[in-house]
């Protein structure tokens, strides 16, 4: 799987539990990277432009085993 580094604009296509289903969703998110921990990918979805502001700001925490791949975009 290829890296990401934190500021770098990914896609990841990854796999999600499903309650109720048959097998796990192929799912997609895009954004920008904000952290790297050892299990976990933290994809910031929506940010603002100011820094002291923690509203209107949406993550998404990535469980590398769960990634099935890994673009940088930007």
């Amino acid at each position: 799987m290829k890296k990401a580094h934190v500021g770098d604009i990914v896609r990841i296509k990854f796999l999600d539990h499903c309650m109720d289903g048959e097998d796990a969703l192929h799912c997609v998110v895009y954004g920008r990277v904000r952290e790297i921990t050892e299990s976990a990918y933290v994809v910031q979805t929506w940010d603002t432009l100011d820094n002291d502001s923690s509203y209107n700001r949406h993550t998404f925490c990535i469980v590398k085993s769960a990634i099935l791949k890994l673009q940088v975009l930007k």
